[in-house]
């Protein structure tokens, strides 16, 4: 009878640890929001250009320096006027664009997200 009591007593440790073990590996996966501030002004964004990495939670704040501007990346279905975030789901070179008609270089407003 004790060596059935010992080998449950086993199994539940085992048991244990292996929840354990498993609930730390998830923690980890949930990395931090990278934040990335960009400056919008008329025809232009301040960086243009953005280094990430495949997996990244990505949040993007724009701060606007003259009238409504915004962020739109049609290749990743990312569109958004203050803010916009997003997982980085896949890679390559993406580019972005104002989203508000702000005259005549709002076609030349762009700027370019890389993730690796």
């Amino acid at each position: 009878m004790s060596g059935k009591i010992f080998w449950s007593i086993i199994v539940i440790v085992i048991t244990i640890a292996i929840g354990v073990i498993l609930t730390n590996n998830f923690g980890r996966q949930s990395k931090e929001v990278k934040e990335f501030k960009i400056r919008a002004f008329k025809y232009g964004f301040e960086p243009n250009d953005i280094l990430i990495k495949k997996g990244d939670k990505i949040k993007i704040i724009i701060n606007n320096s003259d009238i409504l501007h915004g962020i739109n990346i049609p290749d990743l279905e990312i569109r958004g006027n203050d803010m916009v975030e997003f997982i980085a789901s896949k890679q390559g070179q993406f580019i972005w664009y104002c989203n508000n008609y702000c005259g005549e270089g709002h076609g030349r407003m762009q700027g370019k997200l890389t993730i690796e």
